[in-house]
């Protein structure tokens, strides 16, 4: 016997009772399982009409274990970013992107996907979910888009927010010989790459570096900001911090 949960009637009341063996659970395991089992059976007392696949399940630590998100935006880097997230057991309801490879990748995958329709789109984000991660994403998102996911959207921005808003952000980083740089996942609000920042990574700067390379540095770097955001999310953090106007630029397109 590895795990065995058996629930029985006794009056009026339903008791379970747990057997496992200890050589391969230890007992503050099971006790935590136990603790989850229960906060889940109580979720669907009270929702008995949500689908299963709809719960959240939380994590250790009073973390959450599994989130659901939507992911809006074109070139490899959304794709990455869907692997990741699935990878580490979270859930990717669908892609919205005008880029084919993507919806190529969502057909592979059995991942629903359209290209960006405003009008169509608050119908396609039509389940509940936590997350709307926007990733080298042009469009301007309105506010009761913003207002759908459970949990907040999410922008990346490949510079150190708040210097370096706006498009062709590396490019005018090499014009203006920029030496210290890093990109940014923050969360979104009705300005432009003005919300608040979670997680930023750095990019180091070579004396040669071209557009081309630096862009793949950051392609990096925003990959290695997805896994420590992630992380974060799963322990119940992080802390966003309010980007500083005094520090703000915006790079025309």
């Amino acid at each position: 016997m590895d795990l065995t949960l058996t629930a029985q009637e006794q009056e009026g009341e339903i008791v379970f009772f747990l057997e496992y063996c200890t050589a391969l659970f230890k007992l503050e395991t099971m006790e935590r399982f136990s603790r989850h089992f229960i906060s889940l059976l109580q979720e669907v007392v009270e929702a008995p009409d949500k689908r299963i696949e709809d719960f959240t399940l939380k994590g250790r630590d009073g973390g959450v274990g599994s989130f659901r998100c939507y992911i809006i935006g074109e070139s490899t880097l959304p794709t990455r970013a869907a692997e990741i997230l699935m990878r580490r057991g979270h859930r990717v309801l669908g892609i919205i992107s005008d880029d084919p490879q993507v919806i190529s990748w969502c057909r592979e995958k059995n991942i629903p996907g359209m290209g960006f329709n405003e009008t169509a789109l608050k119908s396609f984000l039509n389940r509940p979910f936590d997350y709307l991660l926007s990733i080298n994403n042009r469009h301007v998102l309105t506010p009761d888009i913003l207002d759908l996911p459970g949990k907040g959207a999410i922008n990346f921005h490949d510079s150190p927010l708040p210097r370096g808003a706006g498009m062709h952000a590396t490019t005018w980083a090499l014009m203006e010989q920029e030496t210290r740089y890093a990109v940014t996942w923050h969360e979104m609000d009705n300005g432009i790459d003005t919300g608040p920042i979670l997680v930023q990574t750095p990019v180091e700067i070579a004396p040669n570096e071209t557009a081309g390379s630096l862009n793949m540095k950051c392609y990096e770097a925003a990959l290695a900001g997805l896994e420590t955001l992630i992380s974060e999310w799963e322990k119940g953090g992080p802390t966003p911090r309010a980007q500083d106007p005094a520090g703000r630029t915006y790079n025309p397109s």
